[in-house]
């Protein structure tokens, strides 16, 4: 880790590649336990952890991602995994592209075109934060709304004019709204078809997946 602030016991900065595999898991975790499509879909732990290792791998070389660690056990406890909403799609996506996942990359190919369609992507000026998680156990304590905020700004620095994320929770959505992102888009779970099938009619306690955006560019 790079780091670039302490807050209590918690060390932030910059993902660095032996951070990556520990970064990985987390996320995994977090992602099979409590993101809605994810558990709808009925991703596991072992196909989310192949699925981030892809999306991921190339994490310590843009500079983007954000991760929290505790000083007193050196535990990894929160990520940001960031990237550039230009950059292109794994390589080996398809092999990524179980009967699980398949669904989910559908709904967010979805939502990304409705906002491409109005805002188009060159590179380096849209920051996509991607996957937000928060190892349990250390919830309550702003590590995700500090994560946040630390990728906004390192992407500031980098001269992106713009950042966007696609929220799936109630959680992750209240937290990008009080970091000042804005809605641009939905699409309701209990309507989205893949398929013909209603893969996320099961989701009741979440409304839809938000596309949500910041201007970087106003203090």
């Amino acid at each position: 880790m790079i780091r670039l602030m302490r807050a209590g016991d918690i060390d932030y900065g910059l993902l660095e590649l032996p951070d990556l595999a520990e970064m990985t898991e987390l996320l995994a975790t977090v992602f099979s336990r409590f993101d809605p499509p994810a558990v709808a879909a009925g991703l596991s732990f072992k196909e989310l952890l192949e699925i981030i290792r892809g999306y991921g791998k190339r994490a310590p070389h843009d500079g983007l991602t954000m991760i929290a660690r505790c000083q007193s056990s050196s535990k990894l406890v929160g990520a940001m995994l960031t990237d550039d909403f230009a950059s292109p799609p794994p390589e080996d996506l398809g092999y990524l592209l179980t009967s699980n996942f398949a669904p989910i990359v559908a709904l967010l190919e979805d939502l990304d075109n409705r906002y491409r369609m109005v805002c188009p992507a060159p590179p380096g000026k849209i920051l996509h934060l991607f996957m937000l998680g928060v190892d349990p156990d250390f919830g309550g304590r702003g590590i995700a709304r500090t994560l946040v905020q630390l990728a906004l700004d390192n992407g500031k620095r980098k001269g992106y004019e713009k950042a966007v994320t696609e929220a799936t929770g109630n959680v992750s959505q209240h937290i990008f709204r009080g970091t000042g992102f804005v809605e641009q888009f939905r699409i309701p779970y209990h309507g989205f078809q893949f398929q013909g099938e209603f893969t996320f009619r099961s989701i009741v306690d979440h409304e839809a997946i938000i596309l949500l955006e910041r201007n970087l560019t106003i203090d």
